[in-house]
């Protein structure tokens, strides 16, 4: 399992197949609802960030001298 933590994960797509095994099958399951519960979490960060500077509307330079 070592080769596979250095991956990027991702939650599991309609299609994907699940292992056979009983434990391997709960902790694909188990993963994929955690990288799910990040991505949510993830996802309510941004409107939040969204929604308290929603109003500002005056572009920002990105010349550092100015």
């Amino acid at each position: 399992m070592d080769c596979v933590d250095k991956k990027l994960k991702a939650p599991l797509k309609q299609g994907d197949v699940l292992p056979r095994s009983l434990l391997h099958h709960t902790e694909c399951l188990a993963l994929d609802h955690q990288l799910l519960s990040y991505r949510q979490t993830a996802e309510w960060g941004m409107w939040a960030l969204h929604g308290g500077f929603g109003h500002l509307r005056v572009p920002l330079t990105v010349d550092a001298d100015a």
